[in-house]
Protein backbone atom coordinates (compact mmCIF):
# COMPACT_ATOMS: atom_id res chain seq x y z
CA UNK A 1 0.00 0.00 0.00
CA UNK A 2 1.00 3.64 -0.34
CA UNK A 3 1.04 3.94 3.46
CA UNK A 4 3.53 1.06 3.82
CA UNK A 5 5.67 2.51 1.04
CA UNK A 6 5.68 5.89 2.76
CA UNK A 7 6.76 4.22 6.02
CA UNK A 8 9.62 2.38 4.31
CA UNK A 9 10.79 5.52 2.52
CA UNK A 10 10.32 7.75 5.57
CA UNK A 11 12.01 5.29 7.92
CA UNK A 12 14.85 4.20 5.68
CA UNK A 13 17.10 6.05 8.07
CA UNK A 14 16.40 7.21 11.64
CA UNK A 15 18.87 8.95 13.95
CA UNK A 16 19.98 6.67 16.80
CA UNK A 17 19.99 9.46 19.37
CA UNK A 18 16.58 10.86 18.34
CA UNK A 19 14.77 12.23 21.38
CA UNK A 20 11.07 11.41 21.92
CA UNK A 21 8.33 13.69 20.57
CA UNK A 22 10.59 15.10 17.84
CA UNK A 23 10.16 15.06 14.09
CA UNK A 24 12.11 12.19 12.60
CA UNK A 25 14.58 13.13 9.87
CA UNK A 26 16.34 10.67 7.58
CA UNK A 27 19.98 9.94 8.46
CA UNK A 28 22.24 6.91 8.01
CA UNK A 29 20.68 4.34 10.36
CA UNK A 30 18.30 1.73 8.93
CA UNK A 31 15.72 0.42 11.44
CA UNK A 32 13.47 -2.57 10.78
CA UNK A 33 9.74 -1.90 10.73
CA UNK A 34 8.46 -4.42 13.28
CA UNK A 35 4.77 -3.47 13.23
CA UNK A 36 2.51 -0.75 11.87
CA UNK A 37 -1.14 0.19 11.65
CA UNK A 38 -3.10 2.81 9.79
CA UNK A 39 -5.72 4.46 12.04
CA UNK A 40 -7.35 6.64 9.36
CA UNK A 41 -6.56 7.97 5.89
CA UNK A 42 -3.89 10.25 7.35
CA UNK A 43 -3.05 8.91 10.85
CA UNK A 44 -1.04 5.84 11.72
CA UNK A 45 1.81 4.44 13.76
CA UNK A 46 4.86 2.27 13.18
CA UNK A 47 7.18 0.39 15.52
CA UNK A 48 10.62 0.84 13.97
CA UNK A 49 13.40 -0.73 16.01
CA UNK A 50 12.63 0.51 19.52
CA UNK A 51 10.90 3.68 18.28
CA UNK A 52 7.14 4.25 18.22
CA UNK A 53 6.46 6.70 15.41
CA UNK A 54 3.26 8.58 14.54
CA UNK A 55 2.16 10.22 11.31
CA UNK A 56 -0.74 12.60 10.65
CA UNK A 57 -0.06 13.03 6.93
CA UNK A 58 -0.12 9.47 5.55
CA UNK A 59 3.57 8.87 6.16
CA UNK A 60 5.06 12.03 4.70
CA UNK A 61 6.41 13.05 8.13
CA UNK A 62 6.83 11.14 11.39
CA UNK A 63 7.02 12.11 15.07
CA UNK A 64 8.84 9.92 17.60
CA UNK A 65 6.36 9.21 20.42
CA UNK A 66 8.36 6.41 22.07
CA UNK A 67 7.62 5.88 25.77
CA UNK A 68 10.63 6.43 28.04
CA UNK A 69 12.71 3.24 28.28
CA UNK A 70 15.40 2.20 30.74
CA UNK A 71 18.64 0.82 29.28
CA UNK A 72 17.51 -2.77 29.94
CA UNK A 73 14.02 -2.32 28.44
CA UNK A 74 12.67 -2.80 24.93
CA UNK A 75 9.29 -2.44 23.27
CA UNK A 76 7.74 -5.78 22.43
CA UNK A 77 4.28 -4.82 21.21
CA UNK A 78 2.31 -1.63 20.55
CA UNK A 79 -1.45 -1.19 20.29
CA UNK A 80 -3.45 1.97 19.60
CA UNK A 81 -7.24 1.95 19.98
CA UNK A 82 -7.52 5.39 18.39
CA UNK A 83 -5.32 8.45 17.87
CA UNK A 84 -5.23 9.16 21.62
CA UNK A 85 -5.22 5.82 23.49
CA UNK A 86 -2.27 3.48 23.13
CA UNK A 87 -0.37 0.80 25.07
CA UNK A 88 3.07 -0.75 24.78
CA UNK A 89 4.34 -4.01 26.28
CA UNK A 90 7.78 -3.27 27.74
CA UNK A 91 9.86 -6.22 29.03
CA UNK A 92 13.03 -5.74 31.08
CA UNK A 93 15.87 -8.21 30.52
CA UNK A 94 19.10 -8.96 32.36
CA UNK A 95 22.53 -9.14 30.66
CA UNK A 96 21.85 -12.71 29.49
CA UNK A 97 18.55 -11.70 27.86
CA UNK A 98 16.34 -13.35 30.50
CA UNK A 99 13.14 -11.33 31.01
CA UNK A 100 13.09 -10.22 34.64
CA UNK A 101 10.04 -7.97 34.56
CA UNK A 102 7.32 -6.60 32.35
CA UNK A 103 5.69 -3.18 32.31
CA UNK A 104 2.76 -1.76 30.39
CA UNK A 105 3.19 1.80 29.12
CA UNK A 106 -0.02 3.70 28.37
CA UNK A 107 -0.89 7.03 26.77
CA UNK A 108 -4.19 8.86 26.52
CA UNK A 109 -2.86 11.86 24.61
CA UNK A 110 -1.44 10.29 21.47
CA UNK A 111 2.01 9.61 22.92
CA UNK A 112 2.77 13.10 24.22
CA UNK A 113 3.02 11.56 27.69
CA UNK A 114 3.21 7.94 28.84
CA UNK A 115 2.68 6.27 32.21
CA UNK A 116 4.38 2.96 32.91
CA UNK A 117 3.02 0.39 35.38
CA UNK A 118 4.59 -2.94 36.37
CA UNK A 119 2.72 -5.95 35.00
CA UNK A 120 2.15 -8.79 37.53
CA UNK A 121 3.82 -11.57 35.53
CA UNK A 122 4.08 -14.92 37.26
CA UNK A 123 7.30 -16.92 37.71
CA UNK A 124 6.64 -19.08 34.63
CA UNK A 125 6.72 -16.02 32.38
CA UNK A 126 9.71 -14.47 34.13
CA UNK A 127 11.86 -17.61 34.42
CA UNK A 128 12.87 -17.61 30.78
CA UNK A 129 9.45 -18.43 29.44
CA UNK A 130 8.36 -15.02 28.15
CA UNK A 131 7.49 -15.32 24.45
CA UNK A 132 5.92 -11.96 23.63
CA UNK A 133 2.42 -10.66 23.95
CA UNK A 134 -0.41 -8.80 22.29
CA UNK A 135 -3.22 -6.43 23.26
CA UNK A 136 -6.83 -5.79 22.29
CA UNK A 137 -9.11 -3.10 23.75
CA UNK A 138 -12.86 -2.70 23.18
CA UNK A 139 -12.69 0.92 24.41
CA UNK A 140 -10.25 3.08 26.37
CA UNK A 141 -11.09 1.23 29.64
CA UNK A 142 -11.61 -2.47 28.88
CA UNK A 143 -8.84 -4.57 27.37
CA UNK A 144 -7.11 -7.93 27.19
CA UNK A 145 -3.51 -9.05 26.93
CA UNK A 146 -2.26 -12.44 25.82
CA UNK A 147 1.27 -13.26 27.01
CA UNK A 148 3.01 -16.18 25.33
CA UNK A 149 5.06 -18.71 27.27
CA UNK A 150 8.03 -20.32 25.54
CA UNK A 151 7.86 -24.06 25.20
CA UNK A 152 8.76 -26.77 22.77
CA UNK A 153 8.10 -26.51 19.05
CA UNK A 154 5.16 -28.89 19.57
CA UNK A 155 3.36 -26.67 22.09
CA UNK A 156 1.77 -23.24 22.18
CA UNK A 157 0.96 -21.79 25.59
CA UNK A 158 -0.12 -18.42 26.85
CA UNK A 159 -1.70 -16.61 29.76
CA UNK A 160 -4.66 -14.28 29.29
CA UNK A 161 -5.23 -11.11 31.33
CA UNK A 162 -7.97 -8.46 31.44
CA UNK A 163 -8.08 -4.84 32.55
CA UNK A 164 -11.07 -2.71 33.49
CA UNK A 165 -9.05 0.44 34.25
CA UNK A 166 -7.21 1.23 31.01
CA UNK A 167 -4.28 -1.05 31.83
CA UNK A 168 -3.41 0.26 35.29
CA UNK A 169 -4.12 -3.21 36.73
CA UNK A 170 -4.49 -6.64 35.12
CA UNK A 171 -6.37 -9.75 36.29
CA UNK A 172 -5.50 -13.29 35.19
CA UNK A 173 -8.25 -15.10 33.31
CA UNK A 174 -8.55 -18.85 32.69
CA UNK A 175 -5.65 -20.12 30.59
CA UNK A 176 -6.56 -20.14 26.89
CA UNK A 177 -6.07 -23.33 24.85
CA UNK A 178 -3.29 -21.86 22.63
CA UNK A 179 -0.96 -18.90 22.30
CA UNK A 180 -0.86 -16.44 19.42
CA UNK A 181 -2.10 -12.94 18.73
CA UNK A 182 -5.16 -11.49 20.41
CA UNK A 183 -7.31 -9.57 17.96
CA UNK A 184 -9.74 -6.76 18.75
CA UNK A 185 -12.27 -8.23 16.30
CA UNK A 186 -12.48 -11.36 18.44
CA UNK A 187 -13.29 -9.48 21.67
CA UNK A 188 -15.85 -6.86 20.62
Amino acid sequence: SAFASAVVVSLACLAAAQSPKQAVDPSTLNLPIRDMHRMSVSDGWALAGEHVLWTTDAGQAWIDITPPLAVDQRIDKVYFLDSSHGWALVPTADDSGLVTGIAVAATDDGGKTWSKKPFPADDLILQGGYAGGSFAFSDETYGWMLVGIAGSSASSRAELFATVDAGKTWTALPIPPVAGEIDRKSVV
